[in-house]
């Protein structure tokens, strides 16, 4: 989704000295099998209940890969990556990224 691409760069541009840009993200790890980058459709049919009242919603899933390589093409790197989960030996809830320039200004 080159959407992505142009907001962290836009980002970049307006971050302070010392500043970063953090992107909370759904963790690769939760995406079913089989699953490529790319725009997907939930259609919540794996609720048990409900699930007929609800509209699909589009979501782009996106590697741990692919959203290294989408911040660095934006001019940023990825400094430090957490993962969140419920419980000490469970599975990520979500991915945390944080983001500084690859480029730092002389001063």
């Amino acid at each position: 989704d080159p959407g992505v691409a142009a907001l962290l760069g836009a980002a970049r541009g307006l971050l302070a000295p010392g500043g970063a840009v953090v992107i909370q993200t759904l963790h690769p790890q939760a995406f079913a099998p089989g699953v490529r980058e790319g725009w997907q459709l939930e259609d919540f049919a794996a609720f048990d209940s409900g699930s007929d009242t609800w509209s699909a919603m589009p979501w782009y899933a996106r590697p741990l890969d692919g959203w290294r390589a989408v911040v660095h093409s934006a001019g940023l790197a990825v400094v430090a990556e957490k993962a969140p989960a419920a419980v000490s030996d469970g599975p990520p809830l979500s991915l945390l990224l944080i983001c500084e320039t690859i480029f730092k200004s002389k001063s």
